[in-house]
């Protein structure tokens, strides 16, 4: 088991579910990213802010485990 965080690690992680999206549902990345953090702040926890999770790209399709929402989160995600 391993741990990770900070910005080099959660920065590509988050382009890529931005990528995903915009794959997904033809939005630009403007819209993608905004979306993303509007979900992201929607399943915010307690001491940690905004969060998104591995394989979410915010819509109903959510690729990998069913139990991925009990796993620690991706990254904080912020709009700073």
């Amino acid at each position: 088991m391993a741990r990770w965080s900070g910005t080099s690690f959660s920065t590509p992680l988050v382009s890529g579910l931005i990528a995903a999206r915009m794959s997904r549902t033809g939005e630009d990345g403007r819209q993608a990213a905004d979306a993303l953090l509007a979900h992201a702040r929607a399943q915010s926890r307690p001491g940690v802010g905004p969060v998104l999770y591995p394989g979410d790209s915010g819509g109903a399709h959510r690729p990998g485990p069913r139990n991925m929402r009990a796993e620690t989160p991706l990254a904080g995600v912020t709009d700073s």
